[in-house]
């Protein structure tokens, strides 16, 4: 089959399809992202909250402020992580077929033996890994910020029925092992399994 003058096999075909697919997938994943402010929960707080004074404000605004504040870094944190993982594991899986699922003459395997595609491979896979880790623990270090200043201005109704537990293992080591292993698996595929 020729498709502006190149030609293609099956397996070409299936790797671009696999290709588109996983563009789709990193379409849906930033579609869903929710980049507006949410101007309804602003009003709604201005309203039940106004100013006490012209610069003064009650202790409950700036701890409702503080928590909003500490659950909007909690959620980038999520938000992220959905993110780049869904990033990678389609870069991984579109390398993947097209290096495996076609056949060793097409023109696909061609381009990804050639050593300067699998370098820029090697090094957009980095940075995407690195982008998605530094901005988790960016994320998580402001959560915990505001969490401290949260703790200090806490009603004590609320701070005696908590109990704060240490765990080892959080979602946040979790999400940077998972980016990690994505790192690992998309150089192994680029470099050393031919």
């Amino acid at each position: 089959m020729n498709i502006i003058g190149v030609p293609l096999s099956v397996f070409d075909i299936i790797a671009i399809l696999t290709i588109i697919a996983a563009s789709f997938c990193v379409y849906v994943v930033l579609k869903t992202y929710d980049y507006s402010p949410n101007k309804l929960k602003k009003q709604k707080a201005q309203q039940l909250y106004p100013p006490v004074g012209e610069y003064l404000v009650s202790i409950d605004v700036i701890y409702q402020e503080a928590y909003e504040e500490g659950r909007r870094h909690r959620d980038h944190e999520l938000n992220i992580s959905i993110w780049y993982t869904s990033l990678l594991t389609a870069i991984a899986g579109a390398i993947f077929a097209a290096k495996y699922t076609a056949p060793a003459c097409s023109s696909i395997s061609h381009i990804l033996s050639c050593y300067i595609v699998q370098l820029v491979l090697t090094i957009i896979s980095f940075f995407i890994a690195f982008s998605g880790i530094y901005s988790v623990l960016y994320s998580h270090q402001r959560y915990s910020q505001e969490r401290e200043f949260l703790d200090k201005i806490e009603p004590s109704w609320e701070s005696e029925n908590f109990k704060n537990y240490k765990i080892i293992l959080t979602p946040r080591h979790l999400i940077i092992i998972t980016q990690v292993i994505l790192f690992v698996l998309i150089f192994l595929v680029i470099w050393l399994l031919k």
